[in-house]
Formats: structure tokens, sequence, C-alpha cells
């Protein structure tokens, strides 16, 4: 599967700004781009989990580095709740396997940044949303996982470690 190359992370959110695909990273293997608030403006896009669906929203970052969805703030529209989002849940936060369709996942490096087009979602998990690869067929197990952990994409991968 393909995922796309790291984006601006501002206020700990994903900034995307049209990137091509790349291998698949993880926060160990690259660092966030260096780009003052300054520098951006309208029309830029910041990814969301919304009614268990992944969507990108149009934002406008003030110099401030405050977000701005239709004029309020991104962090009270789109706040990073469970169930939407598994950073801040007991279970992820234990760092225990999880399993789903039967199968046994454990948690896989570090959270990385996956853009909307690259995965498609596959059920849940304790209520928040479980995603797979775009291109991952439909099947009993999945190799990888992606739960969203946080709002701008950030998804802590899964991969299979056997059945139950």
């Amino acid at each position: 599967m393909r995922v796309g190359r790291w984006s601006l992370i501002v206020a700990g959110v994903c900034v995307c700004a049209g990137a091509t695909s790349t291998a698949a990273r993880s926060a160990a293997d690259a660092a966030p781009l260096a780009i003052s608030a300054d520098e951006l403006n309208a029309g830029d896009s910041l990814c969301v989990i919304h009614d268990g669906q992944i969507a990108n929203v149009e934002v406008t970052i003030l110099p401030s580095g405050d977000t701005l969805v239709e004029g309020k703030a991104f962090r009270l529209v789109y706040p990073p709740v469970a169930p939407a989002y598994a950073g801040l849940t007991d279970w992820f936060g234990a760092g225990a396997p999880i399993f789903f369709q039967g199968h046994r996942y454990v948690k896989d490096r570090l959270p990385l940044h996956i853009y909307p087009r690259e995965i498609r979602r596959a059920g849940e998990y304790e209520a928040t949303p479980v995603f797979i690869g775009r291109d991952d067929p439909d099947a009993p197990v999945y190799d990888v996982l992606f739960i969203p952990v946080q709002p701008g994409c950030i998804f802590q991968a899964y991969v299979s470690r056997g059945s139950l």
C-alpha cells in the first residue's frame, strides 16, 4: 500500500497541501515540515473523521497559529475525542492488542499521516473507525489496520498477529 508523505503539523494537526504518494513512513522515519503559520492561508485543508467517515475540510490558519473552520475554532468543531479518535481511549493508551474480525493486531511503530484517498473504512473497534488500504482486497484478515488517533489524518498502524 502507498501512503502519502509527511505534511505540516500545526498545533497537533496535519495541514495537507496536495503532496504526492510515497512509501509508508512513521514518525521515526521523517520529521514534520518547518513552515511558519504566517506562510499559510485560506484554502488549506485538514483531514478529520466525521460521522465515522474520513474527510478533508477547508481551514484558515491565522498568523497567530489558530486554525479556523468556517470562522470557528477547529478544536471546537472537530475535537479529538473518542470514539472518532482512539488517541485518548484507555485501550489505545494501554498499548494492548486489538481484535478485529476474529484476528489479533498489535501496534506497529509510531503514528503516521495517511491521505484519505489511500484508505477505506473496514469497520469499527470499540466504536472507533477502522481503515485498511484503499487497494487491499476484502479478506477475513488484513495485514495492516489503520486506527485514527487525532485530527489531521494521524493514524496508528496495527499489524496482524494471528487469530483468536
